[in-house]
């Protein structure tokens, strides 16, 4: 990450310059330096201002805020809230979820159980939202295969039908070329009978 930071830099502007430092802020959250991770994570947010990458500098705020120890709840609250404005004006209903629900956590560290409330019925009430359309997909491929496996039996048995057809074609072709032969053969007797009867006489 920091390899491509450093080429990050050397080609300046880059619209991608921002997942770098977050990522490098994520990174050095994850070791436990502070001080790495909140310098990273501002110059990603910066950028994302910069070239108006709403999503990323939601993302940020949202990284930002679990940098926080617990005595400072507060600062880590206004970072979700941040966060969260951006998602809902992106309507990103995942986004969404993920901010509430570290969103009640925070105010129920806090203390101020009415506000940790809200978030979680929020977050409740999204992520249920989220689940039934879940459903509604899964429902949906369920149909769709149906519909496939409908139209596969529906053509197999056009298949039979037709192979059925052409079977009953080749018996009465069949039945009509015996009924020649017998009248022929009837014929041809009946034509030595007389030949036979003439001669007799």
């Amino acid at each position: 990450l920091e390899l491509a930071k450093s080429k990050a830099e050397i080609y300046g502007g880059n619209r991608a310059n921002p997942h770098v430092y977050l990522n490098l802020g994520n990174a050095y959250s994850q070791l436990k330096n502070k001080k790495l991770a909140k310098e990273n994570y501002l110059i990603a947010l910066e950028i994302c201002k910069e070239f108006h990458l709403l999503e990323d500098e939601g993302r940020v705020y949202f990284n930002m805020a679990l940098l926080f120890e617990d005595s400072e709840v507060d600062k880590t609250i206004e970072m979700i809230e941040k966060a969260l404005a951006i998602a809902k004006e992106l309507k990103n209903i995942n986004m969404q979820e993920e901010m509430y629900d570290e969103l009640y956590k925070s105010y129920e560290m806090k203390g101020d159980f009415k506000s940790a409330y809200k978030a979680l019925k929020e977050y409740h009430l999204i992520k249920d939202s989220l689940f039934s359309d879940e459903r509604r997909k899964d429902v949906e491929l369920l149909q769709a295969d149906y519909e496939i496996s409908k139209s596969k039996a529906e053509v197999k048995e056009l298949e039979f039908l037709y192979k059925q057809k052409e079977f009953r074609n080749i018996i009465y072709i069949l039945l009509i070329v015996a009924s020649v032969i017998i009248i022929v053969i009837i014929a041809i007797g009946s034509n030595q009978r007389k030949k036979l009867n003439i001669f007799n006489k």
